[in-house]
């Protein structure tokens, strides 16, 4: 209940799962709207949709902004400015150091699992950018890149520094111990809990 309520996890009719990206104002920007598959809890893709023969009629995987912008409730030259998933919780929780991990889903599984740490989602692995990371620019951040994507990660946040001075440590756990716990690659801590 504390980690759906803090990150404002809720579904819409279809059963998929809207992922809210509300920033350090409270300013909602938009929800990413994902399918999951309700046995294993990974993300439905389309292949996966025709592969296990489910039925459904719906999009496993678009936002907010796109069904309101069909709907024709929001214009459609509205731009969309990302944020990293939980920016929000930067206010209540401000002595926290800031984890940062690739998907919404492992950030919120890992906050029930590790929470002495605020956990963010950059929401893609070629989403972390200085734009995301200037509103915890003060905090001491770690960054937990999925398995195969450290050296990408680590460039980005060479880059980062560079660019607006912001010192973060990237994290190669995931890399360290994928043989120890038989990852592949693309998994992600969350996988190292059988999540």
């Amino acid at each position: 209940d504390r980690v759906r309520n803090d990150y404002m996890i809720c579904g819409d009719k279809n059963k998929r799962v809207i992922f809210w990206q509300i920033d350090e104002y409270l300013r909602l920007r938009t929800g990413k709207i994902m399918a999951y598959d309700p046995i294993t809890g990974k993300r439905l893709k389309e292949d996966n949709l025709k592969i296990k023969n489910y039925n459904l009629k719906i999009q496993p995987l678009t936002w907010v902004h796109s069904e309101l912008k069909k709907a024709e409730i929001l214009e459609k030259d509205w731009q969309l400015t990302q944020c990293l998933f939980g920016l929000h919780l930067i206010r209540k929780y401000p002595e926290k150091p800031v984890f940062v991990v690739e998907s919404e889903k492992t950030a919120v599984i890992m906050s029930i699992l590790k929470p002495k740490y605020l956990w963010l989602a950059t929401g893609g692995l070629s989403l972390l950018s200085w734009e995301k990371i200037w509103a915890i620019r003060d905090r001491q951040i770690r960054l937990f890149p999925d398995l195969g994507c450290f050296e990408k990660w680590k460039s980005k946040a060479e880059e980062i520094e560079q660019k607006i001075g912001v010192k973060m440590i990237v994290d190669d756990f995931v890399e360290r111990y994928q043989h120890h716990y038989n990852l592949k690659q693309g998994d992600d801590l969350a996988d190292i809990f059988k999540f």
